[in-house]
């Protein structure tokens, strides 16, 4: 079969428009996309804004509840030279005269600090275990019914707690847990407080009630104090 050399140039010249006819039409369709400022489809997780409209989306914090924690002194201590006569002695250590609650429980709620302290002993000797130790929220007067002050931590928001605990406390040397501040408000308290010597406030006064018969010796009383929430 003999096959026209002008019928096959014809077929290859329509096949090399027909191309060039694809490419001008996807080249027309490119620009016309660009021209109306058509933008991608947006990925799973993200809004598109066109021109001329804005997108609007929530924005969310979670905040998980903490704990609440107490920072009391690692020791108290009182020195004094006997005189025959009755002493009341403070503790003149500026890092014992503060407690420091850290309340991160993001809710409302009460809490209150307890101290208990077993009796003062050196030896065979012993100091009383009523009226030898006592709280307030001064360093020069035993009988001061001042309460320390609770303030701020530097630098933190807080709501001050409200103080019911009446001074001066007595605290018997019996280990019996006595409250020596009292949040009784379930709508203040939280955040990190200072209660004591910080930042100009009343520090806490701890007191101890030296009998002029005392016997001379290092005496020894074993402290705990605690923080729990509720009356």
């Amino acid at each position: 079969m003999r096959i026209d050399p002008w019928i096959v140039g014809r077929r290859a010249s329509r096949s090399r428009r027909c191309r060039r006819g694809l490419a001008v039409g996807a080249a027309t369709l490119a620009g016309t996309v660009a021209g109306l400022g058509l933008l991608p489809m947006a990925p799973a997780g993200a809004t598109t804004c066109g021109v001329g409209s804005s997108c609007t989306f929530d924005g969310t914090v979670t905040l998980a509840s903490g704990t609440i924690t107490l920072t009391a002194p690692d020791s108290l201590a009182w020195s004094a030279p006997l005189t025959g006569l009755d002493q009341h002695v403070v503790d003149a250590n500026p890092p014992d005269q503060r407690l420091e609650v850290v309340n991160a429980l993001g809710v409302n709620a009460t809490w209150n600090i307890t101290a208990a302290a077993t009796q003062f002993t050196s030896g065979t000797n012993t100091l009383p275990v009523s009226g030898t130790l006592s709280m307030n929220g001064s360093l020069s007067d035993y009988t001061s019914p001042n309460a320390p002050t609770p303030t701020c931590f530097t630098g933190s928001t807080c709501s001050l707690p409200t103080n019911a605990v009446s001074y001066p406390l007595p605290i018997a040397t019996d280990g019996t847990a006595v409250t020596v501040f009292d949040n009784t408000n379930d709508t203040v308290g939280r955040g990190h407080i200072v209660i004591g010597n910080f930042d100009g406030g009343l520090p806490i006064g701890w007191w101890v009630n030296i009998p002029g018969s005392a016997a001379a010796g290092a005496y020894t009383s074993h402290f705990t104090m605690a923080i729990t929430t509720g009356p």
